[in-house]
């Protein structure tokens, strides 16, 4: 199994996301962990964990992990408000909460690909 790709310059992927009146902003920790700071009536921080497993599980590998952690939030956001959401959890914990997540490789509603 290859490597997700990463950017250039390391673990500092930091991408901004807008949808409605709301910002997601995530950031890259390291190569398995992001923060994710979302802003709406509230500013939240979240910490969220991906493995390799995870990531081509819910990707396939056609968006950056930045990306699938970014597009997870869009999901959650049209399930909860940002204050609802867990402060710390691995992607995969989402499906438990919500099993349609595991077909968000084909929900074309959240196509964030850049």
């Amino acid at each position: 199994m290859e490597t997700p790709q990463n950017t250039a310059s390391g673990y500092s992927d930091n991408t901004q996301f807008f949808e409605g009146g709301m910002s997601v902003e995530v950031k890259q920790i390291d190569h398995d962990n992001f923060e994710v700071t979302v802003s709406s009536d509230a500013v939240t921080h979240r910490k969220v964990k991906i493995s390799n497993e995870a990531y081509y599980r819910y990707s396939l590998g056609d968006v950056t992990k930045a990306q699938l952690v970014n597009k997870a939030f869009l999901f959650l956001l049209r399930k909860e408000p940002n204050t609802s959401l867990l402060t710390s959890f691995s992607i995969e914990e989402i499906e438990s909460y919500f099993p349609e997540f595991k077909n968000i490789k084909s929900m074309d509603w959240l196509d964030i690909s850049i």
